[in-house]
């Protein structure tokens, strides 16, 4: 689950009785959190909480490293998850609509507005081939051709 961005441009929307943990990507400091904090309260937590209990939203402050690096306990976890780019690579974030911090921070507005932001998102899975089974890159875009190429090549296959 992401939260994605608000129409809401309102500068504070006040949330009752959340509780929200942050996960600090390579670089990312509480400092990073600050802008999220308008609303004392929140309480905060900073890590990946181990149980679904603990917290009720979880901010990732990162790029596509800290998201992968946490990935399946937050899955696990099925909490709502709000991406903060703040990392070299933020594909992620980007096709989630969030390119700047700013659309991250409009979109936690939102969610702490409403709560009505938040969207399921597919996961995908590349798993080892296995050795004499085929794979077919047809239908995919020249890019999308060279990229599976490079997975067969290493004997990865699309799950």
């Amino acid at each position: 689950m992401s939260v994605t961005p608000a129409t809401r441009s309102d500068s504070v929307t006040l949330c009752s009785q959340m509780r929200a943990a942050a996960i600090l990507g390579l670089g990312c400091s509480p400092k990073s959190l600050k802008p999220f904090q308008a609303d004392e309260t929140i309480e905060w937590r900073i890590g990946l909480p181990s149980t679904a209990d603990q917290a009720d939203v979880i901010l990732l402050f990162g790029g596509d490293g800290t998201i992968h690096r946490h990935l399946s306990q937050l899955v696990k976890l099925a909490l709502p998850v709000l991406v903060v780019p703040s990392g070299s690579g933020n594909d992620f974030a980007r096709a989630l609509g969030l390119r700047r911090v700013r659309d991250s921070l409009s979109a936690w507005r939102g969610f702490c507005a409403t709560q009505n932001n938040v969207r399921a998102i597919d996961l995908g899975v590349i798993l080892p081939l296995r050795e004499g089974a085929g794979e077919s890159t047809r239908g995919l875009s020249q890019p999308g051709t060279r990229y599976s190429e490079l997975f067969l090549q290493r004997g990865w296959r699309w799950a």
